[in-house]
């Protein structure tokens, strides 16, 4: 059916292209069960190096979000007036980015849901970070799950400014006013990684009430098992989403 199916907008961490993360698995879900549209949105910037993953973050991963909403709205299939966008981590920033500086999403953003945003760094990891900087040496990073499969994730000494400089509480108070999209927001209460004050902050510009702003007692690295729940409620419900949707929007 033509201007049927609600659309799905997924931006995970920092991933390699292909690789799969805990949008990947939310956005299976609204696909499969709720007959959605997805689109997961990939960074062209990070890349492989044998056992390595270089992460060359930069402004052009809103061009790779540019590019997947086009796409999704270019197709006759997809109702581009029920939309719906999940981030994780660093997937927060070039959707934030994006939303601020242009009204392309205006007419159809309906829900929006961030795990763990990157909104501006964690002041001891600034102090760290910066170290690195002036002796220009890269940042690894990386999981427990990166170490089982002996990956390295690094973040190359000329994208740490970048990182950096990142304040999307700062960042967001540039949303035209024509958007009016809710909120979700999900946050580690011992996040290692980002400073959940801005987090609280970030939230508030974008017009987010304080039910919607959640936390847990976990570090940066939100297991899926609490967020799946969540996200799927809020997505749905928002977007008025059931599962016998599948059998009319397929």
């Amino acid at each position: 059916m033509v201007n049927e199916k609600p659309i799905i907008i997924g931006v995970g961490g920092l991933l390699e292209r292909g690789e799969r993360g805990k949008v990947t698995d939310l956005l299976d879900i609204l696909s499969k069960q709720y007959g959605c549209a997805t689109y997961e949105v990939g960074f062209s910037s990070i890349t492989r190096n044998g056992d390595n993953i270089i992460c060359a973050v930069s402004e052009k991963g809103q061009e790779n979000v540019h590019e997947a909403i086009t796409h999704a709205l270019n197709d006759e299939r997809n109702n581009p007036s029920r939309i719906g966008i999940i981030t994780s981590s660093m997937g927060a920033v070039p959707v934030s980015e994006l939303i601020a500086s242009n009204n392309l999403l205006c007419s159809g953003l309906r829900a929006y849901a961030a795990i763990a945003p990157f909104t501006k760094i964690h002041p001891l990891a600034r102090k760290y970070i910066e170290t690195l900087l002036t002796k220009e040496e890269d940042l690894e990073f990386g999981s427990p799950i990166d170490k089982e499969r002996g990956i390295r994730r690094i973040l190359p000494a000329k994208n740490i400014p970048y990182i950096l400089g990142i304040d999307l509480a700062d960042t967001v108070k540039a949303i035209p006013s024509e958007y009016n999209f809710k909120t979700l927001t999900l946050f580690a209460r011992s996040d290692e990684r980002v400073d959940i004050n801005t987090t609280a902050a970030y939230h508030a510009a974008l017009r987010g009430n304080a039910e919607s702003l959640i936390g847990f007692e976990t570090k940066h690295a939100i297991p899926y098992e609490i967020v799946r729940k969540p996200i799927i409620d809020f997505i749905t419900s928002v977007l008025d989403l059931t599962a016998a949707e599948q059998s009319t929007a397929s």
